[in-house]
């Protein structure tokens, strides 16, 4: 369970000791290589990750502006309706007079 990238021996896990001569050597080219994998593949992931970003705040400023149509539409037909209704009542008031007027 020991190896050059952990410093400290684990506390809970049962493991026998090694000889410390007998350590572990790594190729001189494969830490570089190891090293440059990483930052390539974190720069990669940053980048994804920004694109998602950009992604996200331009659907997010699409559905706002689709809200806010929205929102004017129903206000537009708030508007009409009230003033359909005002228009109706109008009449059946003018239509109930004239009803009264031809009673007498």
């Amino acid at each position: 369970m020991s190896s050059p990238w952990f410093s400290h021996p684990p506390l809970f896990a049962q493991t026998t000791e090694v000889p410390s001569n007998s350590s572990v050597t790594t190729p001189a080219g494969s830490s570089g290589s190891s090293g440059q994998f990483w930052m390539i593949s974190t720069i990669g992931l940053l980048v994804i990750l920004a694109v998602f970003v950009a992604y996200g705040q331009w659907q997010l400023r699409q559905t706002t502006k689709a809200l806010n149509f929205e929102k004017f539409k129903s206000q537009d037909l708030k508007k009409k309706l009230k003033l359909a209704l005002v228009t109706i009542r109008k009449m059946e008031a003018i239509r109930i007079l004239s009803m009264l007027g031809n009673l007498t």
